[in-house]
This record gives C-alpha cells, sequence and structure tokens, in this order.
C-alpha cells in the first residue's frame, strides 16, 4: 500500500515537471523580444554594435533612436504626459565612467 502510495507521488511529480518544463518553453516562444520580432538581422546587428559602442543594453539604445527619430521627424514636441528616457530606468540611470579628457588648467 505505501508502496503504491509513492509510486502515484513520483509519477505526479514527474506529470508536475514534465508540464512546468512544456510551460517554460511555449512561453519563451510566445513571449519572443519585441527587437527581434521587428528588426532584420542586420539591423540587430547594427544595434548590438551601437549599445556595445555606447555602452548601454540594447533595448534603452533602442528606446535613445527611436526617440531622436520621433524628435526629428515630427513637427510638434512629444507630449511630456508619457514617460521619457530620462526616468529612473532611462539610459541616464546607468552610472558610466567619464571619458579621460585633459582638463585645461585655470592659471592666475
Amino acid at each position: 500500500m505505501i508502496q503504491q502510495v509513492a509510486q502515484k507521488r513520483r509519477k505526479r511529480l514527474l506529470q508536475l515537471r514534465e508540464a512546468q518544463r512544456r510551460r517554460r518553453t511555449r512561453l519563451k516562444e510566445e513571449h519572443k523580444a519585441f527587437l527581434q520580432i521587428i528588426l532584420t538581422e542586420d539591423m540587430q546587428a547594427a544595434l548590438r554594435k551601437l549599445s556595445a559602442s555606447r555602452d548601454i543594453p540594447m533595448h534603452l539604445c533602442a528606446a535613445e533612436l527611436i526617440e531622436e527619430g520621433l524628435v526629428r521627424h515630427s513637427p510638434e514636441p512629444l507630449p511630456t504626459s508619457t514617460p521619457t528616457l530620462d526616468s529612473a530606468n532611462g539610459p541616464e540611470s546607468i552610472p558610466r565612467p567619464q571619458p579621460d579628457l585633459i582638463q585645461p588648467r585655470v592659471t592666475d
């Protein structure tokens, strides 16, 4: 009797693990990254390079490019009610090292 209960428990655990694995796989397929859906491979590669050169994540780099394009091609300014890239999650929130620039000395 105890052996049958243990077997049923093992079988149920296996079913649950398999169902979780299938669910994770399905969710990965359903939730592809937005950038991967709308961009070609060449555009993704260019965005990766730009992202690396600016030292910010790809999605923030893409957001900057979109905002720059909207500002450039929009006759009126963007509405201020929507969150901008200056928010706490924007690219400015990522600490970046300052470039080594030679500062002019102030002499008296």
